[in-house]
């Protein structure tokens, strides 16, 4: 698997697709990036370097949500695993870091947000009252009568 990037912006508030990264003394010092969502296949890029202009740097998992969006570090995802019956059961909300190896044993995930964009899902994740509400949100209607049929 080629690793893949995006970079979270503070300064512009923008979430960016990395496209490549410059390592000084082992640390990423730079990451660079094309502007503009319109046009992909252009070979300008932007760059954002230590000096002054800070980011937040994400890896991809490798996996994807039930929609086929890849679920990156600093996702918040819905999280749960389907019954015969097609019952929803052992419903969470986590926040992706490092160590989400729980990630490939459940097997619902739908994207819900961002760390960064939605800062409100953090502590949306960190409360034990979700499994209620976990499913009501907008992104994630009707997705157990989608998930189940895949």
């Amino acid at each position: 698997m080629i690793p893949k990037f995006r970079a979270w912006l503070p300064r512009q508030k923008e979430m960016v697709e990395v496209k490549e990264l410059t390592f000084v003394d082992g640390k990423v010092r730079c990451v660079f990036y094309r502007t503009g969502t319109e046009d992909h296949n252009s070979d300008i890029l932007s760059s954002a370097c230590y000096e002054g202009v800070t980011f937040n740097l994400m890896q991809s998992t490798g996996l994807e949500d039930f929609d086929g969006k890849e679920i990156f570090e600093g996702d918040v995802l819905a999280t749960a695993n389907l019954e015969k019956s097609g019952k929803f059961t052992h419903i969470k909300k986590i926040i992706v870091d490092g160590t989400s190896s729980v990630l490939d044993i459940v097997d619902y995930k739908c994207i819900l947000g961002n760390i960064y964009e939605h800062p409100e899902l953090v502590k949306e994740a960190q409360r034990s009252d979700l499994a209620s509400r976990l499913l009501d949100r907008s992104d994630c209607i009707g997705l157990d009568r989608r998930f189940a049929s895949k």
